[in-house]
């Protein structure tokens, strides 16, 4: 069959989702390489076009290592050394590419590392959180990560920055852009009226959302902020003249709140604007006065917590979500970008202030973009609730806020995907139907149960299993209920990762308390891998500044800092037999890699099963656009079509 899609390909397409269309980015091969004790291990990303009939070749400077074409993205040279350089060829029919992937050398380590200059910076910055996108449109991932600005901490947040050799630097919480290899884009200070004790309000998102090929970036910014472009010039948001900061802050629930909040939506690349806006999601309406009142806390606590996205509402274009609050009120907006003038035009928005209703206070510390229902288009899942890609309440146990929430096909045997949260209003936790809030299992604890985590973490079970810190035990998201034999493993309730050769996953934390390595977690074997000479983020949370699918095959990475404030990306080196498109390119995961850095940082999940016990052992199509041409509602393939991949959509 000379047509690139078989049949059974079609029939996936139409019946997971007749109306996904969407667009995911154009990535390269991704190709790593690391020095390990039996050789050189190599890994690569296999893209979502390549998901049927493409194999590949691996080259050592001009020979070739693999006496047949490989199926699997990674191989192990064992001649290989320090100096050895690779390269990937495609083989499509038998027949090799004549090009193949940029040649890449070797890593010393398992990681990469990256050292940058903060140029034109006098501060001490401490790598925090991070975001990832393709700004420049060359195919590999830059990296916009948030600082802590460790001398003004020191000094307990001075009105006007750190005093360094006697002189107020005017510095403050710092955002940098920049490659793998260090080399910096463009950078913002967010000046000295965006604060919080926690500093995990000030966030940023990365998105193509005007479909050129390159990441633009959304974030909220308030008066004084300044963008330094990868130009040399610079640009203030707002009034740079104010300055609502006291002479020092600090301490437990310390915010900062002013009017001069804003929305900045900008080139990912050069930091250039295209759009500073008023905020649309106020702190206090039209005749509102009172924090405290409108709110239920005067702190700004409850009115400072953001959200950022990049769903497709309507299943073809990404928009640009936003919201805030979570513990009492709610507001939310979906904004669509015209991508010749970038201008911003309201899809729907979304507000709640009525206590007593099933949809107040339904918040958590983070939130994640799903099709919950199956209709190709996005959900927001919101803590205890579910929004519609309309706008509208789609369901909600009304059991409150919590800490933390996951999202997947938990369960493969039910259609539909389900939801795991641990909960603070109504203590414990719940597993339920994403789609219509039914619960499966609930468990009441009688104080907070703040973590939780959900995944297939065993072969030796069905399905999915999901526990918190206080419930005795797992739960089997196949029975809904505890099973005998079924324990935690020694999987910790922060994140789950991608990481070993099989379809399961590992659980990440820190390995020693707050600030200390990472480490993987193997279900009922303990730590598997330590992250040496790394440094967990966000005190006894224990996060990562980034865990994706970065580069390499579809195990993930885990971007860290070090003691000495540089950057390491640890990627696995362990053989796998198994083959997967990159997971940046399944439509929830990809959501993920935009929401992770907000509120508690949570893991990203793919919208899929995966499992070697029930026989799932590969993913469904990506259900995207890219590099595929769409055959419409009475259309033929034909040979026309030859050597194209199509689709049928709605």
């Amino acid at each position: 069959m000379k047509v690139r899609m078989m049949a059974l390909v079609a029939l996936l397409t139409m019946a997971c989702n007749s109306f996904a269309q969407r667009t995911m980015d154009k990535l390269d091969r991704g190709l790593v390489a690391m020095k390990v004790s039996r050789g050189v291990f190599l890994s690569w990303r296999v893209l979502d076009s390549e998901y049927y009939d493409v194999q590949y070749n691996v080259y050592r400077g001009e020979q070739k290592l693999n006496a047949s074409p490989l199926s699997v993205s990674n191989y192990t040279d064992s001649s290989g050394t320090t100096s050895s350089t690779y390269t990937i060829k495609t083989v499509v029919n038998g027949v090799e590419s004549a090009e193949g992937c940029a040649p890449v050398a070797t890593l010393s380590n398992s990681y990469k590392e990256i050292q940058l200059t903060h140029e034109g910076i006098k501060s001490t910055l401490v790598p925090n959180d991070a975001c990832c996108a393709d700004v420049d449109g060359d195919g590999e991932l830059e990296i916009i990560m948030k600082f802590d600005n460790l001398s003004e901490i020191e000094q307990s947040y001075p009105k006007n920055g750190p005093k360094i050799n006697a002189v107020d630097t005017k510095e403050y919480t710092i955002f940098e852009c920049f490659k793998m290899d260090g080399t910096r884009l463009w950078w913002l200070n967010c000046g000295p009226n965006m604060a919080d004790f926690q500093n995990n309000e000030q966030n940023i998102a990365a998105y193509d959302w005007d479909g050129d090929g390159k990441a633009e970036c959304v974030m909220r910014v308030t008066d004084g902020a300044v963008m330094h472009m990868r130009d040399g010039n610079t640009y203030t948001i707002g009034n740079k003249d104010v300055n609502v900061r006291a002479a020092n802050g600090g301490g437990v629930n310390w915010f900062i709140t002013t009017d001069g909040e804003y929305l900045l939506y900008f080139n990912g690349e050069t930091g250039a604007k295209y759009q500073e806006m008023a905020y649309p999601l106020k702190r206090l309406e039209s005749g509102e006065t009172d924090i405290n009142k409108e709110w239920g806390d005067g702190t700004g606590h409850r009115c400072s917590k953001h959200f950022f996205g990049a769903p497709y509402f309507d299943g073809k274009k990404p928009s640009i979500f936003l919201a805030r609050g979570i513990y009492t009120r709610h507001k939310m907006i979906a904004l669509d970008v015209d991508p010749a003038t970038h201008q911003l035009t309201e899809r729907w928005r979304w507000y709640n202030n009525t206590a007593g209703s099933p949809w107040y206070g339904q918040g958590f510390h983070n939130y994640a973009v799903a099709d919950v229902d199956w209709d190709g288009r996005d959900e927001i899942c919101f803590g205890s609730m579910v929004i519609d890609d309309n706008g509208k309440g789609l369901s909600t146990t009304g059991l409150g806020h919590g800490d933390a929430q996951h999202h997947s096909d938990f369960n493969p045997y039910v259609h539909g995907h389900e939801i795991f949260t641990c909960l603070e209003d109504n203590p414990g936790n719940n597993y339920r139907d994403a789609t219509t809030s039914k619960i499966y299992y609930r468990f009441v604890s009688s104080r907070d149960d703040g973590r939780c985590i959900a995944g297939n973490f065993s072969n030796d079970y069905p399905g999915a299993m999901a526990f918190s810190g206080y419930d005795s035990a797992p739960i089997s998201c196949v029975t809904n209920n505890h099973v005998d034999g079924l324990v935690k493993g020694g999987i910790p309730d922060n994140m789950r990762i991608y990481w070993d050769g099989d379809l399961c996953e590992e659980g990440f934390n820190y390995s020693n308390g707050k600030n200390t390595a990472g480490g993987i977690y193997k279900y009922n074997q303990g730590r598997i891998d330590l992250l040496e000479g790394s440094m967990t983020n966000n005190d006894t949370k224990g996060t990562p500044c980034y865990l994706g699918d970065l580069f390499g095959d579809w195990r993930e990475e885990v971007m860290m800092r070090t003691s000495d404030n540089k950057i390491r990306i640890y990627s696995t080196t362990i053989p796998t037999d198994w083959r997967n498109y990159t997971l940046w390119h399944d439509m929830q995961y990809r959501n993920a890699m935009v929401w992770q850095m907000c509120g508690y940082n949570q893991p990203p999940h793919v919208s899929y099963f995966l499992g070697e016990l029930e026989g799932i052992t590969m993913a469904p199509p990506a259900l995207t656009m890219t590099n595929r041409t769409e055959i419409a509602n009475g259309g033929t393939i034909s040979s026309s079509h030859n050597n194209q991949q199509v689709i049928l959509a709605e």
